[in-house]
């Protein structure tokens, strides 16, 4: 009677050891990041600090956290004042719930433009958040400067579909302007889906050897009849031959 007691306990024993531990397929997530206390609109001069905060969680227990700092730049051929700033950084980290805050240091000198972070978490199984991406402006002083004297984009803007949308002002640079870029896409604060294709976009080179000023009135922008109805950010980016970008971004309502 105990040897049948044991035998029984044995195989239960035996039978439980034998069963897979639960498999953790959930992945981590990226609750909030915020740059300056910003997620938006995200403006940063040369010199300065960057004051990083990114809240995370996970069911189980986190890992990692990877930051990669790219330019978003055309790549184009023109010649550059000085470096991009390029910066990658991992965080190890413990637990359910995290917040990693950081001072980054804004390199100076440094090429202005629009800048990207990418965010990536991991936990301890291995899986992996989506990535967080977010856009920055960087200023050194030397980039092109935007008058915009029409139409007033303190207020909503409206942008009627199949109309030409006119803009009065000049963009100005004490160095020869090389290209001027111009992009319409879904506004991501408002839509809160990453942007598709842009609605418009046009690229408009600058052959001059002596063009530091351009008429925005030049511009022949006009809104397709296809766009669906909504917010979009309308983006325009010019660039020097020193290689320094000047952005100007304001909100559309297209409708």
């Amino acid at each position: 009677m105990k040897k049948s007691a044991l035998l029984l306990l044995g195989l239960v024993f035996l039978a439980s050891c034998g069963k897979d531990d639960p498999v953790d397929n959930t992945a981590p997530l990226i609750v909030e990041a915020l740059v300056n206390s910003e997620d938006h609109d995200i403006e940063l001069n040369a010199g300065d600090k960057a004051f990083l905060q990114v809240q995370l969680s996970d069911n189980e227990q986190l890992s990692e956290l990877k930051m990669d700092i790219h330019d978003l730049f055309d790549g184009h051929s023109h010649g550059k004042s000085s470096s991009v700033w390029e910066m990658t950084k991992i965080y190890s980290l413990s637990g359910t719930e995290s917040t990693v805050s950081d001072s980054l240091d804004v390199p100076s000198p440094v090429v202005a433009g629009p800048y990207h972070f990418v965010f990536r978490l991991v936990d301890a199984s291995g899986n992996e958040s989506e990535f967080k991406e977010m856009e920055f402006i960087v200023k050194n002083g030397s980039e092109a400067q935007f008058n915009v004297s029409s139409p007033d984009f303190s207020s909503e803007v409206p942008a009627p579909k199949g109309q030409a949308f006119d803009m009065e002002g000049t963009i100005t640079d004490d160095q020869d302007l090389a290209e001027i870029l111009v992009r319409i896409s879904e506004d991501e604060e408002h839509s809160h889906k990453k942007s598709g294709a842009p609605i418009y976009e046009d690229e408009i080179d600058l052959s001059g050897t002596n063009d530091t000023s351009f008429d925005l009135s030049t511009l022949n922008i006009t809104i397709p009849n296809t766009a669906e109805t909504g917010y979009y950010k309308l983006l325009i980016s010019a660039k020097d031959n020193e290689g320094n970008y000047g952005v100007f971004e304001a909100e559309i309502h297209v409708m």
